[in-house]
């Protein structure tokens, strides 16, 4: 069984209109309306030794402790409001955003599974939340990174990230 599928041609429609920029947040052009959180289980920006230490040589017991955090997070939130997984179609400028539904609670689960943390980005998940007008994106190092639009909609994800045990970084 597939774990997601394309939402009707009017959501897609309706997402785009909500998330023009989503290309541009993809390829890491800053855009004015947003501003960038990172949620991650390290409480500060990590210096060179830090880095070294907790995420290069990282024990893959901790490893698999860090994306539980993570994921146990990422799972609350889109049960908390409404969610779409994001994937791209086409090169370069004919790139096109295309948004889909999970189609089953264990599908979203398997999902929002975090990524091995040196594998790249092209592997990871990115979501919209349109409840919240919040872009989220699976980032590596053990850390997400959410753009959002309205401080009042962030305060939601901020609290639920203290509850889970993780740390907003600005």
């Amino acid at each position: 069984m597939r774990n997601f599928r394309n939402v009707p041609l009017s959501r897609q429609k309706s997402l785009a209109e909500a998330f023009p920029e989503l290309l541009s947040l993809y390829d890491f052009i800053e855009v004015a309306d947003y501003k960038k959180v990172s949620i991650s289980v390290f409480d500060h920006w990590l210096s060179q030794d830090e880095a070294i230490k907790n995420i290069d040589n990282v024990s893959t017991i901790q490893a698999a402790k860090n994306n539980d955090l993570l994921h146990k997070f990422t799972i609350s939130l889109t049960q908390s409001t409404e969610a779409y997984l994001v994937k791209f179609r086409g090169r370069n400028s004919d790139k096109k955003v295309i948004f889909k539904e999970f189609t089953s609670q264990k599908a979203l689960v398997n999902i929002l599974t975090p990524e091995y943390h040196f594998s790249g980005d092209r592997y990871r998940f990115i979501l919209v939340l349109p409840q919240l007008n919040i872009v989220y994106f699976e980032g590596s190092d053990f850390t997400h990174q959410v753009y959002y639009k309205r401080e009042k909609d962030m305060e939601f994800v901020s609290v639920l990230a203290k509850e889970s045990g993780l740390s907003i970084i600005k």
